[in-house]
């Protein structure tokens, strides 16, 4: 059997075992015969394995084993079998084309930006992504929050989703609108906020609209450097990086940093951030 062969009946298996995962609300049990199955961790192969599916959860994976009494049997021993993959940084209300020209906070309304990420969830889950944790919905508000509900309850195809709603930034920092009319109201493309206390209220308010996530910028990015050092510039200080980590930690959530390097992601891996975002600047010490 041809690589490609292979390939695609491993992702169309990757599919099909995320609809049952995704969208099971029972007990029921579900017993998958597997010509093949690929172990991601260690590379191993294992011919003719059973996985034992109860409800949305994996219950016993391994050969010989029995397919229980009024399980449903899905015989898939031609195909190859591997588990779904995990993207920790995706941003599907962001698309290719908004990368090039002005912002889409500005050129799109958040419905249609909505309708995008419907597709783009769909994508991934073609690609073989079955979870994935997206970073910030770039402006377009907690349309995130209702495609990982759409998608929890059925009505849309798509991964898992862990969502971030706003990022957190700072006036002038990195996510906040530069050169235009500042005379003019324009959405801006992550929360402002420019105080400890600022960013606890947000916190607050994300966390009320269904953020699983919350996203920090610590550092711009390679527009935001020191002139001297030519470091990126830090946004925020330790201190204030704890308070936003407690805060998070007190309604079960963790934060994640976007830094580039310099002291902004040191106080960021010092404050108690749980991942950091790029980080391709920073130094051993970091």
């Amino acid at each position: 059997m041809s690589q490609k062969r292979i390939g695609y009946l491993a992702l169309s298996l990757i599919l099909y075992l995320t609809s049952v995962s995704v969208f099971a609300q029972s007990t029921a049990t579900t017993a998958i015969k597997c010509g093949r199955l690929i172990n991601p961790v260690d590379g191993s192969v294992t011919a003719n394995a059973v996985i034992i599916v109860t409800g949305d959860r994996i219950a016993q994976l391994g050969t010989n084993l029995a397919v229980p009494a009024g399980a449903k049997l899905i015989d898939l021993s031609a195909y190859t079998v591997l588990p779904g993959l995990i993207d920790c940084h995706t941003h599907v209300m962001l698309q290719p084309e908004d990368e090039r020209g002005a912002p889409p906070v500005i050129t799109k309304s958040q419905a249609f930006r909505t309708v995008q990420g419907v597709a783009a969830a769909k994508r991934d889950l073609e690609a073989g992504f079955t979870t994935m944790r997206d970073l910030d919905s770039e402006g377009a508000g907690f349309a995130d929050v209702a495609l990982r509900d759409g998608i929890n309850r059925g009505i849309v195809p798509g991964p898992r989703l862990l969502v971030s709603t706003y990022a957190l930034t700072i006036t002038g920092g990195h996510m906040n609108n530069a050169g235009l009319n500042p005379d003019i109201q324009v959405p801006e493309p992550a929360t402002l906020t420019d105080s400890r206390e600022a960013m606890i209220a947000e916190i607050r308010r994300e966390v009320k609209y269904g953020a699983d996530w919350i996203k920090l910028y610590a550092t711009g990015t390679l527009r935001h450097v020191d002139p001297i050092t030519l470091e990126p510039l830090s946004q925020v200080s330790l201190d204030d990086v704890k308070a936003v980590v407690a805060e998070a930690a007190r309604w079960h959530r963790d934060v994640a940093a976007h830094a580039y390097g310099g002291d902004g992601a040191k106080n960021a891996i010092r404050g108690g951030v749980r991942s950091i975002e790029h980080g391709m600047l920073m130094d051993d010490e970091a």
